[in-house]
């Protein structure tokens, strides 16, 4: 029992300090449970919460299990958290953004670019190149080149190097997707 209390009181430590930090980055992932009151094999979620990178003198990773992937349990957990919340698009963060202020969602560029990576793998290999998909892959690789170039930076000339050299880049993807959606039939990966 102590070592039960000890580590609940641990986890719950850990919790509440990322409440501390400015940018948390979550993801959920199917796992299937053999015993907990449910028939074997039903689907369950472990649900990821970390600390971003740039805080590399005090990492904190917690996976959480839950019965669901409903959206009180990102709820809860990110209730007193304040900043931003990096995530893979998933509908219940945005829902959790949209009834708070304090909150804001980002897109994570690794599940962005995966996107595109597997539309460009299923077209023949004489179209690649041509394709917005491979257009889009290209615009991602430049801000993952750009921001590579600013990583060991401390944070505060990070961030100002970033606004100079990542945040156009950012800004033109934004404006040629939003040039390019309408181009796309709705039904289509590309």
């Amino acid at each position: 029992m102590r070592t039960v209390t000890l580590r609940f009181s641990t986890i719950t430590c850990m919790k509440r300090c990322t409440d501390g930090y400015h940018v948390l980055q979550s993801d959920e992932a199917p796992v299937l449970v053999n015993k907990d009151g449910r028939p074997a094999g039903s689907k369950s979620y472990i649900w990821v919460y970390r600390t971003g990178r740039m805080y590399t003198d005090r990492q904190i990773v917690l996976y959480e299990y839950q019965r669901t992937r409903n959206v009180s349990h990102s709820r809860e957990f990110l209730k007193k958290f304040s900043g931003i919340c990096v995530t893979d698009g998933y509908q219940v963060y945005h829902t959790i953004e949209g009834e708070r202020e304090d909150l804001r969602i980002a897109g994570c560029w690794s599940h962005a670019r995966r996107r595109y990576d597997e539309v460009v793998k299923a077209l023949p290999k004489a179209k690649q190149k041509d394709s917005r998909a491979y257009l889009a892959l290209t615009m991602i690789q430049t801000i993952y080149r750009e921001e590579k170039q600013l990583k060991e930076l401390p944070p505060q000339e990070r961030q100002y190097r970033r606004q100079l050299s990542v945040r156009p880049l950012v800004e033109a993807y934004f404006i040629w997707v939003r040039e390019n959606l309408p181009k796309v039939p709705q039904k289509s990966k590309t």
